[in-house]
């Protein structure tokens, strides 16, 4: 265990008590602040007797005796031990369809608990550490675990990958290694890179007709004669909603130029202006596609569907962006008119405004869609399968499973079956019937198996893969040696 040095840092205070008499009685920490305090906080005791102590780790104390992991927290030095708080363990419960702790099979919760133990000693002051720089740290399960610090010098988890976490207390020393102690039970899930895919091809259309209408004393004006669309809903409840505004847009799928199979759909609109409170704003599909920008109102503005097509939360950006892929497919076997209308939460009292199509300042609205070639070259490449201890877990890897003729991001595996001794993991999620993932999960070694420790030979899965150009691969078996 290494001593206690002078340096400088920032160190966790808590309603001016100590950190560990605060850990005592309370579950989390709330009103903290940062302060300059050279040593770190020595606890003396180990990570069990700590752990044992607390009333804010009874989940954990639970988990690592039906883990029968105790001696990794009781005996094991030189490590850093990640301990989740009593909620964190709750979420992962409820998140992961358990009634309890106990109800988590054993070989699961091992991977998953020795997935906090990391296999030497961090402190936000070592050197090594670098704010927003990552550094990757072998765990106990055999996964790496990217650790960084902020500002502030709290530990961040798995910075730059799909899901980070900031420590809630840092740098607690034990006898037998350092304490981290976690808001959230922590997982590697690489993030899955953007990949431009070269048979990709894009079109755009812009709007034909825009506008907007606005309640009250205004109900009967018409707008055309503006450049901007508005938005603002302030609510019948406010004067009767005279401030209220909505915004129209229509595309003609007609003026598209390219063909395929559709991958996206986006509308863009060029912000000429947003509060950015973070209230979600709705695009609303409109059946009626009569209406003209020049004689739009109000009193005669067309009915939209009460269930959006998409929502977004403003904020400050130039472009807002709508996904609307799933109701623009349904539109493209019979390509026509589509409409729109822009809304905001109820009562959320924002303004936003846009560049509209007559504006020769901003982005004009635009439809932009992003085609396969619809030619597909998908076919079978390497199935090697994987080797596994008896109640070890493997992570899949490109070298043992990989399928050729798509990019990566399009080639999309199907559990068909599931395997019969363990689970195949993603992240937290225990992967089920059914649920899919990509071959860019697989590069990232996101998919992995776990054994439940029965004594067998072997043990297999089934899985069956498309492509987003129609490619089908029917399912094939994926076999596991237990060793």
């Amino acid at each position: 265990m290494r001593s206690n040095k002078k340096w400088q840092c920032i160190t966790l205070v808590i309603l001016g008590i100590s950190l560990v008499l605060a850990l005592t009685k309370c579950e989390k920490q709330k009103n903290f602040k940062y302060i300059s305090n050279p040593p770190n906080p020595d606890i003396g005791m180990n990570v069990w007797e700590f752990i044992q102590k607390k009333d804010s780790f009874s989940l954990m104390k639970k988990a690592i005796e039906r883990a029968g992991l105790r001696n990794y927290y009781d005996q094991k030095e030189g490590k850093t031990f990640i301990l989740p708080l009593n909620e964190a363990f709750r979420a992962y419960v409820e998140d992961n369809g358990y009634a309890s702790i106990s109800e988590i099979p054993v070989p699961i919760l091992k991977y998953v608990l020795l997935y906090h133990i990391v296999d030497n000693e961090v402190l936000t002051s070592d050197t090594g550490l670098v704010k927003t720089d990552p550094q990757p740290y072998e765990t106990e399960n055999g996964q790496k675990m990217y650790l960084s610090h902020n500002n502030n010098y709290q530990l961040i988890i798995n910075e730059g990958t799909s899901r980070n976490w900031t420590i809630q207390v840092s740098n607690l020393e034990a006898t037998n290694g350092v304490i981290q102690i976690s808001p959230a039970v922590v997982y590697y899930s690489a993030a899955v890179p953007e990949v431009e895919n070269p048979d990709l091809q894009r079109d755009t259309v812009e709007a034909i007709q825009d506008g907007y209408v606005n309640n009250g004393w205004k109900k009967t004006e018409n707008y055309s004669n503006e450049n901007l669309i508005k938005v603002k809903n302030v609510g019948a409840d406010v004067e009767g909603g005279i401030y209220d505004r909505r915004g129209f847009l229509m595309f003609d799928l007609n003026d598209l130029k390219k063909e395929g199979n559709l991958r996206t759909a986006v509308v863009e609109l060029g912000v000429s202006f947003t509060a950015a409170k973070g209230i979600p704003l709705y695009l609303l599909s409109v059946s009626d596609n009569n209406w003209n920008e020049n004689s739009l109102t109000w009193v005669n503005a067309p009915q939209a569907d009460p269930d959006p097509v998409s929502s977004l939360i403003s904020k400050k950006v130039d472009i807002f962006k709508w996904d609307v892929t799933d109701y623009v497919s349904e539109k493209l076997g019979n390509p026509g008119k589509i409409s729109f209308k822009i809304d905001a939460e109820e009562g959320s009292d924002e303004t936003d405004e846009f560049y509209s199509h007559r504006s020769s300042s901003g982005l004009p609205p635009s439809l932009i869609l992003t085609f396969t070639s619809g030619n597909s070259n998908l076919s079978m490449g390497t199935n090697e399968g994987i080797k596994v201890s008896r109640s070890g877990f493997k992570a899949l890897s490109e070298d043992v499973l990989e399928m050729n003729g798509a990019a990566h991001a399009d080639i999309i595996y199907t559990v068909e079956t599931l395997p019969s001794d363990g689970w195949l993991v993603n992240g937290e999620t225990i992967l089920k019937q059914g649920d899919t993932f990509t071959q860019l999960d697989i590069d990232a070694n996101n998919i992995v198996y776990v054994h439940n420790g029965k004594s067998t030979s072997n043990d297999s899965f089934s899985l069956s893969v498309e492509d987003l150009d129609g490619g089908l691969i029917d399912p094939f078996t994926v076999d596991i040696i237990v060793q």
